[in-house]
């Protein structure tokens, strides 16, 4: 599995590089110069740019030989048209930086100021360990850890995921999900039942959201068994054509899933996310409890981890929504027809169904209606009707919440807003989860 994922960045460094060779701008006002970009390690002269909109990007900076450079293309109100792969734009609107990774303009988080009418972002190549003396917007790919970096002038920070740009050698493909404000609980798009109420104003700071729920292949890699009723014999088969280990793990109870996250984190080099009874390491915590268990249920999100965790409820309606872009627009994730994103008891064939098989909301992400129903992190509880910002949801109580709806459920519960709620003990064959990341 590594070995794919290793092999997958490798090809996408080389396919980044071809495609930065031919990077162009468009004719634009003269503005004020853009900063040079800075020479790359062992590299070849870079191909200087062109004048941006409102200003002109600085050269090129020397590619290094595992090295790319993104050309930003100068400050807009919207983006622009025809892009091709990796063409990057600041938008004086949202205040965002977005990057065109061949489908959709991604987001691109800020990492410094970006100066009027464009910057070089230049790769400096592959190394193990952080670049001497850098400056603002150096970037490189850690060949030790798998990632990518960028410095913001004051620190190396982990380059999010832009479309064609190597960042995680991850087991689970991750989604970036923009901050943003929303209503949770408000029913959105034609095809609704009405709010989930009260309904309240939410500010959302940015995160990353699993592509897919969970599968069979992944559970299996990183726990050792697959718990999955449908596990593929005694008349559980996967649909005609499609593969049974990317069908999506279920029958996993909430603590199985705080399991999973750690020791992902762990594998993968991250910080983890929770802690049980003051340790990060569920060898330590003991078996996984099959009843309600108070030493388990305080475990706590260790502040400033890295690590993997499941999404709290408002961050999965929020990116179920289709995150800042596409609020008020449908009432399931990504069409106001059931049939066209969600597995559900109309379509799956009384059965779970391989993920990513139905259509994506605007975000890329798959299957958040229908298929499996998914853990949250929060206790469940009422809503409440004030202004809050990242709400992790309700007191501790008896219940933690489910979202998406499942293969074996009618349409309307498998809207955007609808909850649900099981103990954290039981499993059924119609739960499963999907993780996220900050």
């Amino acid at each position: 599995m590594k070995n794919f994922f290793k092999n997958r960045i490798l090809t996408v460094l080389a396919i980044a590089v071809l495609t930065a060779i031919v990077f162009t701008a468009c004719e634009g006002p003269m503005g004020p110069e853009g900063s040079p970009g800075r020479d790359g390690i062992d590299g070849i002269d870079g191909i200087d740019g062109k004048d941006g909109i409102d200003g002109k990007d600085g050269k090129d900076g020397k590619d290094g030989k595992d090295g790319i450079s993104i050309v930003w293309k100068g400050e807009l109100s919207a983006a622009p048209s025809s892009p091709q792969i990796n063409w990057a734009y600041f938008n004086t609107v949202t205040g965002n930086a977005y990057i065109w990774n061949g489908l959709i303009w991604d987001y691109l988080a800020l990492r410094g100021a970006a100066e009027a009418g464009g910057v070089s972002i230049v790769w400096k190549g592959t190394h193990s360990s952080h670049l001497e003396n850098p400056e603002l917007n150096w970037a490189y790919y850690n060949s030790t850890e798998k990632k990518s970096y960028i410095y913001n002038g004051t620190e190396w920070q982990i380059l999010a995921q832009d479309g064609n740009t190597p960042f995680f050698d991850s087991l689970v493909e991750m989604v970036q999900v923009p901050g943003g404000s929303f209503e949770l609980g408000r029913e959105i798009g034609t095809a609704g039942s009405g709010d989930t109420t009260p309904v309240s104003t939410v500010t959302m700071t940015g995160f990353f959201i699993g592509k897919f729920p969970v599968t069979q292949a992944q559970y299996q890699a990183v726990m050792g068994t697959n718990p999955s009723y449908f596990h593929g014999g005694n008349g559980r088969e996967p649909e005609t054509g499609e593969a049974q280990n990317l069908r999506p793990v279920e029958n996993v109870r909430w603590y199985d899933a705080i399991v999973f996250c750690n020791r992902l984190s762990m594998e993968e080099g991250l910080t983890p996310a929770y802690s049980i009874s003051g340790s990060t390491d569920p060898a330590v915590w003991g078996a996984v409890p099959t009843n309600d268990n108070e030493t388990w249920n305080a475990v706590i999100v260790v502040s400033g981890s890295t690590g993997y965790r499941l999404p709290t409820e408002a961050q999965w309606e929020y990116a179920a929504k289709g995150g800042k872009w596409s609020l008020g627009s449908f009432t399931y994730s990504g069409s106001n027809d059931p049939d066209a994103v969600a597995w559900y008891t109309a379509n799956s064939n009384n059965r779970t169904r391989e993920v990513g098989k139905k259509a994506p909301n605007i975000l890329g992400i798959y299957d958040m209606s229908g298929n499996v129903r998914e853990w949250c992190w929060d206790w469940s509880g009422n809503y409440t009707s004030t202004a809050k910002t990242d709400p992790t949801g309700a007191p501790p109580g008896n219940f933690r919440v489910l979202r998406g709806g499942s293969w074996d459920q009618s349409a309307p519960e498998n809207r955007s807003v609808y909850r649900y709620y099981y103990l954290p003990a039981l499993r059924y064959d119609n739960i499963g989860f999907r993780v996220s990341r900050p």
